[in-house]
């Protein structure tokens, strides 16, 4: 019976490795000696002795580099992480399906001239946690931009759904022209990458809810910047489809309820009628801080159901309540 050292021995020579991997010896002397790729063990007479594994590894790093990743990137990972980036990549790619429902992903508009090609790049680098991104127009600069956008149908301008503009100067007049490309792409979420800027026009764009990035900036930021803008695309998409919460009572109910006179003086309709009215207020102003600030969409969204469910109960208890107490709303046309 052999044991498990005979059945892991070494048994291929760098010829052999070279020619079933597709790597060229010399490049696998480069990655050994450079990067440590694998660890190929020695015979008695001194020959590189090569294993399945260290097979399996050259030609899934081999794949990996034909589809755009650099050695340097790969080197340092086991064989079960660069089989699932392969895999990943592939299916990102449109490759390979995926078993998985599809992700939903994000149209891409982008303006500024070498801002494609930086994306592109960021893609090759590494499997980044990402939604799906589908380029769908690229313009050299905003005047561009909007004269294409007056030229197409305005059915068209749904197409995209997230906007990224590159400026290397960022003006006040660049805002009317952002701000009018904005309001051509309907809905559509926006992001401005720039190398200098007056700070007051920084805010304003920010308070157009334009998420901001300055240059120079590392990949680390750019994928986070993109993740940022890809939650707000996909989040203002999900957030459409949230109803609106349908209140029972309206402002003029509530300030009737606080106002009715009791003959046991009970004071819960007022007390709870006043928590209506505050709960209202605040689910109100959580659904329009939905989309005020990128970082903090889906703890605004949280919160906006909360308030929802939390107004649902009191608005119950108080109809129980004035139930209970024979309080009557005097009539209103609008709820007949």
């Amino acid at each position: 019976m052999q044991n498990l050292e005979d059945q892991i021995e070494p048994k291929y020579r760098i010829g052999a490795i070279a020619k079933m991997s597709g790597v060229a010896i010399a490049t696998l002397r480069v990655w050994q000696r450079r990067y440590g790729v694998v660890q190929p063990q020695k015979s008695s007479g001194g020959q590189r002795l090569f294993d399945d594994e260290d097979l399996s590894k050259l030609k899934c790093i081999k794949d990996l580099i034909d589809l755009g990743f650099a050695i340097g990137t790969l080197a340092h990972l086991k064989l079960d992480e660069l089989s699932t980036l392969k895999e990943r990549t592939l299916i990102k790619r449109g490759l390979l399906p995926s078993n998985s429902p599809e992700s939903p992903s994000v149209r891409l508009c982008v303006v500024g001239v070498g801002l494609q090609e930086r994306l592109m790049e960021l893609d090759r680098l590494s499997d980044v946690d990402l939604p799906k991104l589908r380029l769908e127009r690229v313009f050299a600069d905003v005047g561009e931009a909007l004269e294409a956008m007056q030229l197409h149908a305005s059915s068209q301008h749904d197409a995209v759904n997230a906007c990224v503009i590159k400026l290397s100067t960022l003006q006040l007049q660049n805002v009317k022209s952002i701000q009018a490309l904005q309001e051509r792409m309907n809905g559509a979420c926006f992001g401005v990458i720039y190398s200098y800027a007056n700070p007051e026009v920084v805010s304003l764009l920010q308070s157009m809810k334009i998420a901001m990035l300055r240059h120079p900036f590392e990949n680390t930021e750019l994928i986070e910047f993109l993740q940022l803008l890809c939650a707000s695309s996909l989040d203002a998409t999900d957030t459409k489809k949230l109803p609106p919460y349908v209140r029972r009572f309206s402002e003029q109910d509530l300030q009737f309820i606080t106002s009715f006179q009791s003959n046991v003086g009970c004071e819960c309709p007022r007390h709870i009628a006043q928590i209506v009215e505050q709960l209202g207020s605040f689910e109100q102003y959580s659904r329009e801080c939905l989309n005020l600030n990128v970082k903090d969409q889906q703890l605004h969204k949280m919160l906006t159901q909360v308030a929802s469910q939390s107004l649902s109960l009191f608005e119950q208890a108080l109809q129980d309540v004035m139930t209970h107490e024979k309080i009557e709303l005097p009539l209103n046309p609008a709820r007949s």
